[in-house]
C-alpha cells in the first residue's frame, strides 16, 4: 500500500480527490464541446445538465463498492459535476448572472435559505425524520445556497476587491494562489486532537471561529511561502501549478 502525505493510492486520492475529479470534469466538457463542433449544434449545456441529473441518480441507485469507483473518486464526480456545470452555464450567460446577483431580493433569498438549511443540517430530529430529505438538504440544497451567498458577497464588494489598497491586493494575491494553497496545505494540517475540548459542538462558536481563523492564517501563510520557493523554478511552477512556461526572448546580436 503506497501512501504519500496521507494520500492512500490503493483506495483513492484522499484529500486530493478534487484534482482528479476536476480533470475528469474538464475531459467531459472538452468532449462535449468537440461533439458540438462536429454536429454544428451546441449541445454542451443541455448535455451537462443531463449528466448532472444522471450523477445524482447514480448516487441514489448504484452500489459503490468497486475499486475503480473509489480510486477515480467517482462518488465526488457524480456529486459535484452539477456545480461544474453551473459554473459553465453562469460563464456562458454572464449578463443574466450578474443581473441576478445584483438583485437584493435574490441575495436575501439565498442567505435566508442557507441559514435555514444549516439549522436543518444540525437538527437531530430532522435528520431522523427522513434520510433522503436530509441528504438532499445536506448534499445539494445547502451547497447551492452557500455557493450563491459567497458569490453574491464577492459581487457586492467587487469594487473593494479591485481597489489598490494593501488588503485588496493581498486578497487578490491569495485568490491567484488558491491552487498552490490547495496542493500544499494537505501536508501542513495539524493534529487538532489536543484542541478537541475547545472545538466540540458544546463550546461557544466564537472560540471555534477564533481558533479556526488563527490556524487558517498560519497554514495559508506557510503555503504562500512554500509556493514562492517552488515557483522560483519554472519547471516546478509549470508541472505543479499549471503555469505556462515563459517563452525565452532572444536579443539580436
Amino acid at each position: 500500500m503506497l501512501e504519500l502525505g496521507g494520500v492512500n493510492f490503493e483506495h483513492g486520492f484522499g484529500g486530493y480527490w478534487f484534482t482528479i475529479v476536476l480533470f475528469q470534469m474538464y475531459i467531459c466538457y472538452l468532449l462535449l464541446s468537440l461533439i458540438s463542433r462536429l454536429l454544428k449544434r451546441n449541445i454542451t449545456v443541455p448535455a451537462m445538465i443531463l449528466l448532472s441529473v444522471m450523477g445524482i441518480g447514480i448516487l441514489v441507485i448504484y452500489s459503490r463498492d468497486s475499486k475503480i469507483w473509489e480510486f477515480l473518486c467517482w462518488e465526488n464526480l457524480c456529486k459535484y459535476f452539477q456545480f461544474f456545470a453551473l459554473g459553465i452555464i453562469c460563464s456562458k450567460y454572464k449578463e443574466r448572472t450578474f443581473k441576478l446577483l445584483a438583485n437584493n431580493k435574490f441575495t436575501a433569498f439565498v442567505i435566508i435559505g442557507w441559514i435555514v438549511c444549516m439549522m436543518l443540517w444540525y437538527n437531530v430530529g430532522f435528520r431522523q425524520t427522513s434520510g433522503m430529505l436530509y441528504s438532499f438538504v445536506h448534499d445539494i440544497l445547502v451547497r447551492y445556497f452557500a455557493l450563491f451567498t459567497v458569490i453574491s458577497v464577492f459581487y457586492g464588494y467587487r469594487d473593494h476587491f479591485s481597489a489598490t489598497t494593501q488588503s485588496s491586493r493581498t486578497l487578490r494575491f491569495i485568490g491567484q494562489r488558491t491552487l498552490d494553497i490547495y496542493m500544499i496545505h494537505y501536508f501542513l494540517l495539524p493534529n487538532l486532537s489536543t484542541l478537541s475540548k475547545w472545538l466540540s459542538p458544546d463550546n461557544q462558536i466564537i472560540i471555534q471561529l477564533l481558533i479556526a481563523s488563527v490556524i487558517t492564517a498560519a497554514i495559508v501563510s506557510m503555503c504562500l511561502l512554500i509556493s514562492a520557493v517552488l515557483r522560483k523554478s519554472s519547471v516546478l511552477e509549470s508541472w505543479l501549478f499549471g503555469v505556462k512556461p515563459k517563452r525565452l526572448t532572444t536579443t539580436p546580436a
